[in-house]
């Protein structure tokens, strides 16, 4: 989970997005109990054009791993860690990134991701990020605004985001 703190945006395909804070998150490894926000109203669709999984024009898109995704997928696929992970230098929990063939994840076949399954966080979340907040809880905000799925799709609601917010937690409870 991100430490940095920022304002939320994005959009729900009518306009600015609101915010809802629920209770119960847990932070820490449980020893205390946090407030997670998240959009209200968004409606979100994965339309499956793999956009997220390559460089684009205007950005380089880093894939960054936990050292127990690159595990699970190694381990998943049986595949050494080594022909799709590389260290990242310094001491983040983000200690891997995958790596790319001509600017796109090494796992992409087409448009179809070939680890779907144990993909990363990182993909999970997409097009969203989970960051600290000001008031010591959680907050998912919108990433990217040239996602073709924003605006599609049914409202996103509590569960979905409470969901990705327990896998999450999961993971960083592994560190």
């Amino acid at each position: 989970m991100k430490g940095d703190k920022g304002e939320a945006g994005g959009r729900n395909g009518a306009g600015s997005v609101s915010r809802r804070r629920v209770s119960g998150a847990r932070r820490g490894g449980g020893k205390a109990s946090a407030a997670l926000t998240y959009p209200v109203g968004l409606r979100f669709e994965c339309q499956r054009c793999s956009r997220c999984c390559g460089d684009t024009k205007t950005r380089e898109r880093r894939i960054v791993l936990l050292e127990a995704e690159v595990g699970l997928i190694a381990a998943t696929n049986r595949v050494p860690s080594a022909t799709f992970a590389l260290p990242n230098a310094g001491t983040q929990a983000y200690t891997f990134s995958m790596r790319k063939v001509d600017g796109r994840c090494i796992f992409l076949n087409g448009t179809e991701c070939t680890v779907y399954e144990a993909r990363p966080l990182v993909c999970r979340f997409y097009p969203f990020e989970l960051r600290c907040s000001e008031n010591g809880g959680y907050e998912f905000i919108g990433t990217e605004d040239d996602c073709p799925g924003i605006g599609r799709g049914k409202p996103l609601g509590e569960g979905f985001f409470k969901e990705l917010f327990a896998y999450a937690e999961d993971l960083f409870s592994r560190l």
